[in-house]
């Protein structure tokens, strides 16, 4: 997969997360311990897919910025998968330890661990844009922080 195929590929995942975040909040905005929660993940989410937009707009206009590197993104796609099943899943029967305990997940296996690896492997002007959002997030610390608070975890 090109570059700027991962990077749109990396839009969707982002946009998918927010939608499931907006879902959780329109479940549990009344909660006063954790409702503001999702809607700031939420608009994170979209922060981060922007800003993934606006390095392509950027890159677009610079023959090969990237150079010709090509990798397999098949975990990328699969993310992709989980993320629309884990979003037809939610119902309005959905518990607030539930939603935390998948927002977890997505932020730990289905986004952290594929930025990591694509990290790994690909050219010195991806790496810079999928750590600037990795760099950044405190999602993950933000969730555990929540579900310490249910006593999840």
């Amino acid at each position: 997969m090109t570059e700027f195929k991962i990077l749109r590929t990396a839009v969707k995942l982002e946009r998918q997360v927010a939608a499931i975040y907006y879902r959780f909040n329109d479940l549990f905005k009344d909660d006063l311990l954790l409702g503001h929660v999702w809607h700031s993940l939420a608009t994170e989410e979209e922060a981060h897919a922007d800003f993934i937009e606006a390095e392509i707009k950027m890159s677009e206009k610079v023959p090969d910025v990237f150079g010709d590197t090509t990798i397999e993104m098949g975990d990328l796609q699969e993310s992709l998968k989980k993320l629309a099943e884990i979003e037809r899943s939610i119902t309005n029967e959905t518990t607030l330890k539930e939603a935390i305990k998948i927002a977890i997940d997505i932020e730990r296996d289905l986004v952290e661990r594929q930025y990591d690896s694509i990290i790994e492997v690909v050219s010195p002007g991806l790496k810079k844009i999928f750590k600037e959002l990795t760099s950044n997030s405190d999602h993950l610390e933000k969730l555990n922080i929540a579900a310490r608070k249910l006593g999840i975890i």
